[in-house]
């Protein structure tokens, strides 16, 4: 019974063996399990002939698988001895996990690596295709760029042959003038105005032709564009011509630069004003003569008033007086009561015919004017106005340091006297103030009222067509002494007149 159990387990163990041979042939020297699986089942047919022995005695039998099973047995052995050294070079599970474990890293190293190398492929795929889209913008780009420097060029081409037609053929003369006053390129007209050619102008500087007299201020407006301080300069300024005579000539200069900064050459436009400044001569004689022959209007004016103020004063006023004096002698002296009125009524007439002379002799020419001068001239005359009108009247001045030429009291005292007029005419004022007061070199007169203004500028209008020639009187006087005078007028916030007269008459 043992060795029945023991065959079928040695014939079992083959079996599981051959199977896992069969199932596994990437085993190494799978050649030996299979001689142990011949070795175990030799072993096993041993027992199982002892099981038959014992039945039947067939010891022959017994005798051959038990040699069969020595001769298995030994040569199994035999080929397992020099096996043995090479199963134990075998690696064992550790060392096998930890070279799929190395295995395993080298993967993954490998696939980022893979991964690296895609990402820097598809980045250099990228790269290589925006430069591309940049190149063949850049080549666009060059194209247009190309075509817009042709089309530039082209433009400039047309603009020089215009500059050139509009240089030459040009109703004044242009030149392009070196920075050392050189002539570098000149047109005709230019040429026509000095007489000398284009190559005469060329050998020569600007200095050269220019009148003595004019060419220190011509000199300092050049080294001021140089300097930066300006960037054009106009003067009138006169040339020498090729035959010796002057020429008056307009200049506008400015000053061409390099990208740099550096100056290069002057652009300088040149009009002949000859014939205007000839014009300017004939009516600035006819001006002066004017203003001479208005000056002397207005003395003789003043002369005459003061005749006249004189005459109805000391002649008519004095006759006047008597006639009063012996009517009024007459009245007491008689007796008859039938005269007594009309005597009267003659005296009344001579009063007011009296007081209608003192009057206009005062306006004429108040004698406080060239007795006590012009402070109490104003003073007086100021008191009188505003009391007539109605309004309040005040004369603000200050000790004078310097004593008046009888021409400026006489401006001064005019200017006063036709300003109340006006006030007391059209402004409605409630409130005059005159002021006086000596600044320096020039003396101050202010007018101010707070009526209802009215408008300078419509005012002057008025005085050239001769409507209103208060205004322009004033003004001239003024003018004449050599004085400026100001209007300031607001709508319902009075007005102002500011004279500002010098000292010392021009």
């Amino acid at each position: 019974m043992s060795d029945s159990l023991i065959a079928l387990a040695y014939y079992s163990i083959p079996i599981t063996l051959v199977y896992f041979v069969r199932q596994r042939q990437d085993v190494p020297f799978d050649w030996i399990f299979l001689m142990f699986s011949a070795f175990i089942v030799a072993c096993g047919t041993t027992h199982v002939m002892e099981v038959w022995t014992l039945w039947y005695p067939t010891y022959w039998l017994s005798g051959l698988l038990k040699a069969i099973t020595a001769l298995v047995s030994v040569y199994t052995a035999m080929a397992l001895v020099p096996l043995v050294p090479k199963a134990i070079a075998l690696p064992s599970p550790a060392q096998l996990e930890a070279t799929n474990q190395e295995l395993r890293q080298q993967i993954t190293q490998r696939q980022q690596v893979e991964n690296a190398l895609q990402l820097v492929n598809e980045e250099l795929e990228t790269r290589v295709k925006n430069r591309t889209l940049e190149l063949a913008q850049i080549n666009e780009e060059l194209k247009t760029e190309i075509a817009e420097r042709k089309r530039v060029e082209s433009e400039l081409r047309t603009s020089e042959a215009r500059f050139r037609a509009i240089f030459n053929s040009a109703a004044v003369g242009i030149a392009q003038v070196d920075t050392d006053g050189r002539w570098l390129l000149v047109n005709q007209k230019l040429c026509d105005i000095v007489g000398y050619t284009s190559e005469e102008l060329q050998s020569r500087t600007f200095q050269d032709i220019t009148y003595p007299d004019d060419l220190d201020p011509d000199l300092e407006y050049v080294h001021r564009i140089l300097a930066g301080e300006i960037q054009t300069y106009s003067m009138d300024k006169r040339y020498i011509r090729k035959n010796s005579s002057l020429v008056w000539i307009n200049l506008t200069g400015s000053l061409v630069r390099e990208p740099n900064g550096k100056p290069k050459y002057f652009i300088a436009v040149i009009q002949d004003i000859n014939e205007r400044k000839r014009s300017q001569d004939i009516q600035l004689k006819m001006q002066e003569r004017l203003q001479t022959l208005s000056s002397k209007l207005i003395e003789a004016q003043e002369v005459e008033r003061r005749r006249l103020a004189h005459e109805l004063h000391d002649e008519i006023g004095q006759a006047l007086t008597a006639v009063k004096i012996n009517l009024q002698t007459l009245q007491h002296s008689s007796n008859v009561n039938k005269t007594e009125l009309p005597l009267q009524e003659s005296i009344d007439i001579v009063e007011v015919s009296l007081q209608q002379v003192r009057s206009l002799s005062l306006d004429l020419r108040p004698s406080l004017l060239d007795d006590l001068g012009l402070v109490v001239a104003l003073r007086w005359y100021i008191d009188r106005q505003t009391q007539r009108a109605g309004i309040i009247g005040e004369f603000v001045s200050k000790p004078l340091k310097t004593k008046l030429s009888p021409n400026l009291e006489t401006t001064c005292f005019r200017i006063v006297q036709e300003a109340l007029t006006n006030i007391v005419r059209h402004a409605k004022a409630q409130r005059v103030t005159v002021e006086l007061w000596q600044q320096e070199t020039q003396l101050h007169l202010i007018i101010r009222d707070d009526g209802i203004g009215f408008d300078v500028y419509a005012a002057r209008e008025k005085a050239t067509k001769g409507e209103s020639l208060g205004l322009l009187g004033m003004e001239e006087r003024v003018l004449l002494i050599g004085g400026q005078i100001e209007m300031k007028s607001v709508h319902q916030h009075g007005t102002e007149i500011h004279a500002i007269l010098p000292l010392c008459e021009n």
